[in-house]
């Protein structure tokens, strides 16, 4: 009879622990997927500053360039080559302000703006502590190409 009993506690104790195992297994399997954070997040910047200088280029401007309102675009290769808006504005001045502003409405983060050609055209900096997503795109103006880059900072 003591046998049986002793045999029916190693039962109940072997049970025991294979619950507490499979509990023990399935806590650290949900802590490592609630943990994991999504790398999503990167990708989704460097389509927003992709997209950001796209739509940068096709914005029309107050600036009227020979007889129509100008894209950004437009305002950009007429700064390069020292043209002015008819409104008795240079070009470079109306995208200093105009850029700084857009920079300023259309992010949370901090993001930097550089438009060169050899030498800056447009610069605006910031410094990023955890890293930037960036987008590049080349504007043909006349012999040269312009290189207009925006970098936007990893949101921590």
């Amino acid at each position: 009879m003591k046998l049986r009993q002793d045999k029916k506690a190693q039962q109940e104790i072997l049970g025991f622990v294979l619950i507490v195992s499979l509990v023990v297994i399935i806590a650290v399997i949900f802590l490592g997927f609630s943990l994991r954070k999504p790398n999503l997040s990167l990708d989704q910047q460097n389509i927003d500053a992709e997209n950001f200088l796209t739509a940068l280029f096709d914005y029309t401007t107050n600036c009227t360039l020979r007889t129509n309102l100008a894209s950004m675009q437009d305002v950009i290769k007429a700064c390069y080559t020292g043209e002015n808006c008819k409104e008795n504005t240079s070009a470079c001045s109306y995208i200093n302000a105009s850029l700084k502003e857009v920079l300023q409405l259309s992010f949370q983060q901090n993001a930097s703006l550089e438009i060169y050609a050899g030498t800056p055209i447009f610069s605006q900096k910031t410094s990023c502590s955890a890293g930037y997503s960036a987008a590049q795109k080349l504007v043909n103006a006349g012999e040269n190409s312009l290189i207009i880059e925006l970098k936007l900072c990893d949101k921590i």
